[in-house]
This record gives C-alpha cells, structure tokens and sequence, in this order.
C-alpha cells in the first residue's frame, strides 16, 4: 500500500552520518554448516535479550554467514525492542548494526534490514535511504530501498531523472520511479502516463500488460492529488465510512480472485478452498457491482461444478475436496494427460482478464478520495 505523508526536507545536519569502517564480511548467504552453531548461540541469548549485556552476541549474530541466522537474530531483537524490554544502549547497537549489515556485501531481501530499520525510527531510516551509498542501482536490496523511499517519502525529479537512466530496461523499477515521479509532479509525468494507459487500452487482450497499466492508473490518481482507497492507513477517520469499506472490500476480493486464478496457478478449485471463499457470494458481489456480467457466469459455473448442485461445503470439506484433485491430477501425470476440470471455464476467465483489470482501475479511480496531508 502506498502512504501519503508530507515531503519531510532533508538538510545536511539531519541526515545520518554512516559508519566511517564497515565490518568486513564474506559473501555468504547459505552457510549452512555454520547454521547449527548459530542458531544454538541465538537460543542461549534470548533470555537475556534486549539487555545491555547482550549487544555483543547480538552484533555477531547479525554479521553471521548465513542469512536464516541473521533473520532470526533480527526478529528476536525486534520482539525486544517492541516489547520495551530493549535498553537505550541496546536500540542503539541494534540499529548500527543494522547498518553495518545493510553496508555489507551479503545483505538479501531475505532477512531485509530496512523493514527492522523502519520499525527502529522511520525518518531517521528514510533520512539515511536518500544517502547515495543506499540509493544505486549496484545496491543488493535498491528495489526494497526505493520502494521503502517511495512509499514513505518523496524523491526529487532530479534523481528520479538519473535513477531512470540507470535502469532503462527494468520494468518494475521504471513503474515504481514513474509513480515517484507522480507523487513529485516531475515535468512530462501526466503526457507519459496517459501515453501508457492509451496504450493498453488500445492493446489486444493477449498484448496487455497488465502491471504496466495498473501502476500508470495509481500514479495518476497520485498526480491527480487523489489516493487509492487501498492505499489508506489503518485507522484514518475515511476508512470507517460505509461508502469507503464498500469500495475497499470490492477492490480487495477481486485481488483475492487475481491473485488465485492469475498468479498462484491454484484455478478455482485452490480458490474456493480458501477462507477467503467461505461465502462465495462476497467474491461474487464485486463482480456484479462492476457490471461483469460474463464473469459472473463464468464463476457461478465454476461453483456448481466444484459443488456438483450441493450446498456449499464447509472450509475443512472444501480442503478435503482440492487435496483430493490434487491427488488425482498427480496419479494421472504419468498416464494419458486428462483436462483439469475447471480448464475451459479458467481459460475463458483469462481471456476476460484485461476487461477486469480496466473495470477494476476505473471503478478505483471513481472511489478515490482527495489526498490528507
């Protein structure tokens, strides 16, 4: 989700100063021989963690070889801080710690510092982001330090310019920078959204790029001074509302359908197993909200398919029902290849998807509220 918050001005006596000698490590992410020992040293520091006396165990930890190590380590220091067990001394090493490791040449997204960072003191993390030595494209976490960066902060068109420049060929990042762009209202930022989103619009369905389309349709909200109802903060007054639960909800369940017959390549059958899917009709109802009346057909014949005319089974029934498929679809890998039964409707359901994606992006720009700063 993407947060709004106010552009927070970087001046040279606030921003970090970083480790002038970063702890030598070795590229290593998968020691697992060293795995054991460490883990066994992480379970005799628990007790005591949080303390002052446990800083030293801690910092080892975190510089460990192997990267399971090192993301319990941080885990358990975080439980301590959130916990207010943590004393000041010990919040402090943990964060520079935490640094010397994001420095480090066998940093992953795996067991991510900045997400730990972040929890420690969110300005003073965005702050020390912005640094030249965080925000490079050579960076082994930069797509997790521009998201962060993004999401919580601002950029300033000079550098989304360069960062853009950088990384010409990387569709994701491009995505990200332009909606940094939007939030920034860089020059030239509305002509090459719309030009993105004409584009798909114009495309065939087998042609549609669908994350390309989405993330130009967030970013206009953005520069439109609009925010998407997914991307409001828990706990703002506007997401009480009837009207904007509704809007949530619609655009929420049909995520839930995306993700499962999109990305998971579970089909209806993983979907409707789900807790997602104890009453249908809440998946059902967005769909018909958004006058898709051939996806309604489609998804009501994939019920009475999996149901074969009966109620609808309970959550554990439905398990029983998918683990069931599953296990026929192996004993018939090595034989003659039979059809998945929700093969032709899940076919149909794709060749619909780009008219989703559209319906679902517009009815999300209708539902969009102003911008609170």
């Amino acid at each position: 989700m993407w947060e709004f918050l106010r552009k927070i001005a970087l001046t040279f006596s606030q921003v970090p100063q970083l480790p002038q000698n970063p702890i030598p490590q070795k590229k290593s992410s998968f020691d697992s021989t060293n795995r054991p020992a460490g883990l066994e040293e992480l379970a005799l520091l628990i007790p005591t963690m949080g303390s002052d006396e446990s800083i030293s165990s801690l910092e080892q930890l975190i510089a460990h070889s192997d990267v399971y190590v090192r993301g319990d380590a941080k885990r358990a220091a975080a439980e301590a801080v959130t916990s207010g067990k943590a004393t000041e001394l010990f919040r402090t090493a943990f964060w520079n710690a935490l640094v010397q490791d994001l420095l480090s040449e066998q940093v992953s997204g795996m067991d991510d510092p900045v997400r730990f960072l972040m929890k420690l003191d969110k300005e003073k993390t965005l702050n020390l982001l912005h640094k030249p030595a965080f925000l490079r494209p050579d960076h082994p976490l930069f797509t997790y330090n521009l998201q962060t960066l993004v999401s919580h902060s601002s950029l300033d068109c000079a550098t989304i310019s360069r960062l853009r420049r950088a990384v010409p060929g990387d569709a994701d990042l491009q995505n990200t920078l332009r909606f940094a762009a939007a939030k920034a209202h860089c020059p030239g930022i509305g002509a090459e959204l719309d030009g993105i989103i004409a584009d798909q619009l114009a495309r065939q369905p087998c042609d549609f790029q669908e994350c390309d389309f989405i993330s130009a349709s967030r970013a206009r909200l953005v520069l439109s001074g609009l925010t998407h109802p997914q991307s409001l903060i828990e706990g703002e007054a506007e997401r009480g509302t009837t009207q904007v639960k509704e809007d949530l909800d619609t655009i929420d369940f049909l995520s839930i359908i995306g993700d499962y017959l999109l990305y998971d390549g579970a089909g209806f059958a993983g979907l409707f197993s789900m807790e997602a899917c104890n009453d249908p009709e809440d998946l059902i109802a967005p769909l018909r909200r958004l006058s898709l009346w051939k996806n309604v057909r489609i998804f009501e014949a994939a019920i009475q398919l999996f149901t074969k005319g009966c109620p609808w089974p309970s959550l554990e029934a439905r398990k029983e029902m998918w683990d069931a498929l599953n296990r026929t679809q192996e004993e018939e890998a090595g034989e003659e290849i039979h059809e998945r039964p929700f093969a032709a409707l899940e076919a149909e359901w794709m060749a619909l998807n780009r008219d989703l994606v559209i319906a679902a992006e517009e009815y999300g720009f209708k539902a969009a509220i102003p911008v609170t700063k």
